[in-house]
């Protein structure tokens, strides 16, 4: 398979963005340069990754800053007569350049991850090596009569909630004193499912949210591609962000193909790709996207949809997102590729998938005529939730000196 496939998104000859392609100031020298350096970045974050050494960022920039630098001067010269694109494409860097160093800090075990499966339960390693293999691994919760009454009251509320809704997008959470968190919890404990997820991601993770997510077929949010109610084969196909979360989905109704179901590339969390492109991208739909959303565009791809005359502008590997799938040319071979290796999750009520979002392509919640009624629940590395909770009680601290 060829290097960065994920990455290789064809703007230039999409017909939604090629007219906008006029007046690129990077030449073909410059694009071949540029990429040069990227590659060059990546291994330093693999090195960095292997050197196991808690100075990440320090050990990060001592090998990339010089290519780093090289490409800021490209960038900023190419771009000095546009400022509006000068500035993009500074910030993109800026904010890239410290998301790879929170991705080295997250990745890199730092001795608090202690292996506790050693051997000694097959079923817990071969969940894992599924995991390794396929990026998914799937359970079934017991309909007991208590899971029934959940999910059967959980649909009829979200129905009575959403019934005048033309378009709704996003998800409840469960307090952690409710009844549905505490079946979670349990099913979690029976599974196993907190050792074996942080055996794949050699991370001490822990439940962080859980939260139910109606999809249902008056959205738009998923039809608003490039033009209306045009849908391409792969659909909201995305990447995570987040290299310490992990996720897991809980059907409560039954999911027919029209119904909105889970898809998931079977292997594609071992498909080579750049690391540094894909901070690139996640800085670009943080950052930049935002910027150019209207209020009709509940999708978070403002750049995409608005504002193809600055995309276009970027450099050729720049022009990309964590959430691409809408970009794909049907029938490219990228696109054949990721659909021929699409599991598409029809599946009955109280199953459960557990996957890697950040390494593995995947979709759901487009319900074209029916409904789907599910629980995401996400896991995050430990360390980094304590970090953020050390911090909030510092500010808390701060606040109470400064009352006082």
């Amino acid at each position: 398979m060829k290097k960065n496939l994920i990455h290789q998104f064809d703007y230039l000859i999409n017909d939604n963005f090629k007219d906008f392609a006029d007046g690129n100031p990077f030449s073909e020298s410059d694009n071949l340069e540029i990429m040069e350096l990227i590659d060059l970045i990546d291994p330093i974050i693999g090195l960095t990754i292997n050197s196991n050494s808690k100075d990440t960022a320090k050990n990060f920039h001592t090998g990339a800053d010089k290519y780093i630098q090289r490409l800021k001067s490209i960038l900023n010269e190419r771009s000095k007569d546009n400022v509006e694109l000068n500035e993009v494409l500074m910030t993109i860097i800026k904010v890239a350049v410290l998301k790879v160093e929170a991705y080295l800090e997250y990745t890199i075990l730092n001795n608090d991850y202690r292996n506790k499966l050693t051997g000694h339960n097959e079923l817990i390693n071969e969940k894992v090596n599924t995991l390794k293999r396929d990026g998914y691994v799937e359970f079934q919760i017991v309909k007991t009569d208590q899971f029934e009454e959940w999910s059967n009251n959980q649909l009829v509320s979200a129905r009575k909630k959403y019934e005048n809704e033309s378009d709704w997008r996003g998800a409840n959470s469960y307090p952690e004193n409710s009844n549905e968190f505490k079946i979670i919890q349990q099913f979690i404990k029976d599974q196993n499912i907190l050792e074996i997820i942080s055996e794949y991601k050699q991370m001490n993770m822990r439940m962080l949210y859980a939260a139910w997510d109606y999809a249902h077929n008056r959205q738009k949010w998923f039809r608003n591609n490039h033009q209306y109610n045009r849908i391409s084969a792969t659909n909201y196909y995305h990447l995570d962000a987040d290299v310490d979360v992990a996720k897991m989905l809980i059907y409560l109704t039954d999911v027919k193909e029209d119904d909105g179901p889970f898809k998931f590339v079977r292997g594609s969390n071992t498909m080579p790709r750049s690391i540094f492109l894909t901070y690139i991208y996640s800085a670009i739909d943080t950052e930049i996207s935002p910027r150019y959303a209207q209020k009709s565009n509940l999708y978070g791809r403002g750049l995409f949809l608005y504002r193809k005359d600055l995309l276009m502008k970027f450099p050729n590997c720049f022009m990309g997102t964590t959430h691409f799938g809408d970009d794909l040319i049907d029938n490219s071979s990228l696109s054949n590729h990721l659909i021929d290796n699409t599991v598409t999750f029809t599946r009955s009520k109280g199953t459960a998938v557990l996957f890697d979002g950040f390494s593995g392509i995947h979709a759901g919640g487009n319900a074209d005529k029916g409904e789907r009624l599910a629980v995401q629940v996400a896991f995050r590395r430990k360390k980094s939730m304590d970090a953020e909770l050390s911090m909030i009680q510092k500010v808390k601290k701060n606040i109470k000196e400064f009352i006082s």
